[in-house]
């Protein structure tokens, strides 16, 4: 009778130790899996910015034309008229760099939430009203809660 009670706490020891390592390893590899997974949250809002960052130079609304003829710059009329739809928690501006000009277009502003993402590109700027082309600064800033 001795005999078989510690066969069966030996089991039920055995068990339970089996069940702990189980659940370590289930832990750690939750929190392994949530590492990756911010990990492509964070790639992915990277990409779809650096995306973004390349089709806002080359939309209609904004693109410079001469003769029906597409430029790769931006119409400073056209973006001082240019009115965008909803993109989200981000801002977006334009400044000019070079030459010296104080002058910013804020394009959208909706900043909302405490970590940002910020990426810049350079542009060319066209004012048909001077026909003079300026070089510019594109940034945008995503924001995430």
């Amino acid at each position: 009778m001795k005999k078989a009670q510690i066969q069966m706490q030996e089991t039920i020891l055995v068990i339970f130790i089996v069940t702990v390592i189980l659940i370590m390893g289930l832990i750690f590899f939750h929190k392994f899996q949530e590492k990756s997974i911010l990990n492509e949250q964070n790639n992915y809002k990277i990409t779809k910015l650096d995306n973004q960052l390349l089709t806002i130079p080359t939309q209609p609304e904004l693109q410079c034309s001469k003769l029906s003829e597409t430029e790769n710059c931006i119409d400073i009329t056209k973006l001082e008229a240019y009115k965008p739809r909803d993109l989200g928690k981000k801002i977006i501006k334009i400044n000019i760099i070079y030459p010296e000009d104080t002058r910013e277009w804020i394009i959208y502003n909706n900043p909302i939430g405490t970590n940002k993402l910020i990426r810049t590109s350079p542009i060319s700027l066209y004012d048909p009203k001077t026909n003079k082309y300026f070089i510019g600064k594109l940034t945008v800033e995503t924001y995430s809660i």
